[in-house]
């Protein structure tokens, strides 16, 4: 990385902090790309590139004319029993893509036996995986699908990027969610890692169980959400 690039990464960086940190209000003007230039000491080539930067991360934009402005460094993200995180992400007009980390299928645990309504014995399909908003990750994910029911969930998981749509292709067309859990925690150095967060930073934990259309259980989920770019929307 070059000077150059380590110059605008850095003012990217300070600006990005203090949108995230909400020391600016939503629709908050910031200051020109001349003002900035003079504060960081640098030209206003470096600031425009830290800019489309901020941009790309959906955390400013512009008017013509008039500045630049706070956008909300939260996203809405909705608890329901029928929205997915795919679009749920989507309905707020953000990019979106799931990366499968690893997958294996063994035993079910206790925690899954009981969740999915399992016998002793019975396997699950296990799925770690994170999902990247507007190219940023911002969720990691961990999924316990009923193995004997669905044994090429993975691969349709795989190739559709998408739980509901996997699902859908099994000839499970509807599904809800039958109930959510909802914790604080902090970021240990794994979940750190994977995030690119510093660890300690808070995240928003959620335990949730889907079902068919009949109640079955057909899959755990544990997700941890990063606290400072995701808010909870509860709907009835």
């Amino acid at each position: 990385m070059t000077t150059k690039d380590l110059l605008w990464k850095e003012i990217y960086n300070s600006i990005k902090r203090e949108i995230v940190l909400n020391k600016y209000k939503i629709n908050k003007k910031l200051d020109s790309e001349n003002d900035y230039a003079k504060q960081f000491n640098v030209n206003r080539h470096t600031i425009r590139r830290a800019f489309k930067e901020l941009k790309d991360d959906n955390l400013i934009y512009s008017k013509r004319g008039l500045g630049v402005f706070v956008k909300s460094s939260k996203i809405n993200y909705s608890i329901s029993k029928n929205v997915r995180f795919t679009e749920n992400i989507l309905q707020e007009n953000q990019s979106v893509r799931i990366e499968i980390k690893s997958f294996d299928i063994a035993e079910c645990n206790p925690f899954e036996k009981k969740e999915l309504n399992l016998k002793k014995n019975d396997k699950v399909t296990r799925i770690n995986s994170i999902g990247f908003v507007n190219k940023s990750p911002s969720v990691i994910t961990f999924r316990s699908i009923p193995y004997t029911k669905f044994p090429k969930f993975i691969n349709l998981f795989v190739k559709k990027q998408s739980v509901t749509k996997a699902f859908h292709l099994l000839n499970i067309k509807s599904i809800k969610r039958s109930k959510t859990l909802v914790n604080a925690e902090i970021a240990d150095k794994i979940k750190s890692n994977l995030l690119n967060i510093n660890e300690g930073e808070a995240l928003l934990k959620t335990t949730s169980v889907n079902v068919d259309f009949k109640n079955n259980p057909i899959e755990l989920s544990e997700s941890h959400f990063i606290g400072s770019k995701i808010q909870f929307l509860i709907k009835n």
